[in-house]
C-alpha cells in the first residue's frame, strides 16, 4: 500500500484460535520493534490504524512466530500553488535540502523535468516566472524512507 505523508491506513485481518497477537513494525533504516496489541473482534477480524512518517514493514508476532507482511510505502507530500510570479510551494515532511522538480506533460504523455531547485529550511520551494502554456507538476525526492511525491496538474493558458 501507498500512502501520503501524514495519512494513516488501517491494517485489517483475521485472527482464528490465537490470542495475545502483536503487531511488530520495521520502519525505514530500523529493526523490528513491538509496535501494540492486537483486539480482535468475536469473530477474528482486526483492524488496526497505522500513521507511518516513512515507509514501514509490518508484520504479526505470536510467540515465535511472525507473518503476515504488510509494507506501507509513505510517499511525500506535495503542495503547488500558480501565482503571477511562478510557482511555489512545500514538500512534507519537513527536509531541507529536498531535490524538487518542474515537469511539463508532452503530447505523448511523458513528463519532461524544465527546472529543480532543492527546499529550504523550512522544506519551501520555488520557480521564479510563469511558465509557457501547458500542464505542470511538481516531483519531489526526499528520500530516507519516504517515497517521492506529485503535486496536483497545474494548468497554465
Amino acid at each position: 500500500r501507498r500512502m501520503t505523508y501524514g495519512g494513516a491506513v488501517s491494517l485489517t485481518g483475521l485472527l482464528l484460535g490465537a490470542t495475545g497477537v502483536g503487531v511488530e513494525a520495521k520502519p525505514f533504516g530500523l529493526d523490528w520493534a513491538a509496535a501494540g496489541t492486537l483486539k480482535p473482534s468475536g469473530d477474528g477480524r482486526f483492524s488496526d490504524i497505522v500513521r507511518p512518517r516513512v515507509s514501514t514493514s509490518y508484520r504479526l508476532s505470536w510467540g515465535n512466530v511472525r507473518a503476515g507482511l504488510a509494507k506501507v510505502t509513505v510517499v511525500a507530500r506535495v503542495s503547488a500553488a500558480l501565482s503571477a510570479t511562478g510557482v511555489s510551494g512545500a514538500v512534507r515532511p519537513v527536509d531541507p535540502g529536498i531535490f524538487v522538480e518542474l515537469q511539463q506533460l508532452q503530447p505523448d504523455g511523458s513528463w519532461a523535468t524544465r527546472s529543480s531547485t532543492t527546499t529550504d529550511g523550512s522544506s519551501s520551494w520555488s520557480f521564479a516566472g510563469t511558465p509557457s502554456p501547458g500542464t505542470y507538476r511538481i516531483r519531489a525526492t526526499p528520500g530516507g524512507g519516504v517515497a517521492p511525491g506529485l503535486s496536483a496538474p497545474l494548468t497554465v493558458s
